[in-house]
């Protein structure tokens, strides 16, 4: 059960990352 949430933990934690990365990109272009 622990090991379960705590690998949730991490695929949200990519998820944001990438949607982090994304927004980045996107303000990037805007940018230019």
């Amino acid at each position: 059960m622990k090991a379960q949430k705590q690998c949730t933990g991490v695929l949200l934690m990519d998820v944001v990352l990438l949607g982090l990365s994304l927004l980045m990109a996107l303000a990037g272009s805007a940018i230019n």
